[in-house]
């Protein structure tokens, strides 16, 4: 029997406020990451998508559902926070219906919120990020964050991006680049080699100029991250939702230029992930919310029931039609 929502609060509330979660969130310097047990898929989607899904230390359980999810990881525990973007949440929900013989609740991203099923919804909370350090951007150091693959951010959304921040903050004095490429496990046609890499590095330097140093993500923690803002190029969260650079960023000091959309209740419980940020866990549905079942069904409906095709050795196999289907929902309403 999965928890209510009002017992998964009470049970959080005991979770959060741990003593060893507290020593650890005001005392390390380091962000401890757990381990979970892999399939075969998801330890493929945790390597590529690295160093974006690496584990790190939470006060709450956490985990992917992509892949062959192992039913008894899932009733494991009362609750997980799923780190799941919306293509690998959508495929879940469409192995997975209804919750049935599924007795843990699942915290999934805020701004995901309209493609949760009707028949979901009493076994979903959702969460998003608080940044808690105040003053301005610095707007003359400026981090870049993301994977140059074209189901991770398009490269229109990438210009998009850029124009706004310069309309908003002046050219940067100082840009630093943590940007990387993997391969695109999802859509074995459709990924993008090398070539197209230099479009997205073509765009870049032309709007922001060619004094870009350029550092492998993983050695991100080797700058004074406190000094600078950074730029998410994160496209409404369809890979991956709950992005491991975001909370190594936020967690030394960076501030983001595009915060995420946030609605807040007076019951939300904040989960402490550092000094400078937590999570927010929110019990309700957001009033953003668009019911989108009838469209996802019809969709269904047109492919014969298959958003999935047969995975390979070296792709995960979701069909292209899926990924174009939920890139134009998600600008409809993703907020």
């Amino acid at each position: 029997m999965p928890l209510t929502l009002e017992q998964l609060k009470a049970q959080l509330g005991q979770d959060i406020h741990s003593p060893n979660n507290l020593v650890h969130v005001y005392n390390s310097t380091q962000m401890r990451r757990t381990s979970i047990e892999k399939t075969k898929s998801q330890f493929k989607y945790f390597v590529e998508m690295n160093p974006y899904s690496l584990e790190y230390f939470l006060p709450v359980h956490s985990l992917f559902l992509f892949g062959e999810t192992n039913r008894h990881l899932l009733g494991s525990q009362d609750y997980f926070l799923v780190r799941d973007g919306l293509y690998p949440l959508l495929d879940f929900f469409h192995h997975n219906p209804t919750p049935e013989n599924i007795s843990s609740v699942f915290l999934i991203h805020q701004r995901l919120s309209s493609f949760v099923p009707l028949a979901w919804r009493k076994q979903i909370a959702y969460y998003n990020y608080e940044v808690h350090h105040e003053g301005s951007h610095h707007s003359e150091k400026v981090l870049l964050s993301g994977l140059l693959n074209n189901n991770f951010v398009s490269l229109d959304h990438f210009e998009k991006m850029i124009e706004d921040f310069l309309k908003k903050y002046s050219q940067p004095k100082n840009l630093v680049s943590l940007l990387t490429h993997r391969t695109d496990l999802f859509v074995g046609d459709n990924s993008i080699g090398l070539s197209h890499i230099f479009i997205y590095l073509k765009t870049l330097m032309k709007r922001l100029g060619t004094e870009i140093d350029f550092v492998p993500p993983e050695q991100a923690e080797n700058l004074p991250l406190h000094e600078f803002g950074f730029i998410d190029f994160n496209e409404n969260l369809l890979t991956i939702a709950d992005d491991y650079m975001v909370h190594l960023l936020l967690s030394k000091g960076a501030k983001p230029y595009f915060e995420n959309k946030i609605e807040r209740f007076s019951d939300d419980l904040l989960v402490p992930c550092s000094q400078n940020h937590s999570l927010r866990l929110s019990f309700h549905t957001p009033s953003w919310t668009q019911e989108t079942d009838e469209r996802i069904a019809k969709f269904k409906k047109i492919l014969g029931l298959n958003l999935v095709s047969a995975p390979t050795e070296k792709y995960l196999g979701l069909s292209p039609d899926f990924f174009l289907f939920c890139k134009d929902m998600a600008k409809e309403v993703v907020p």
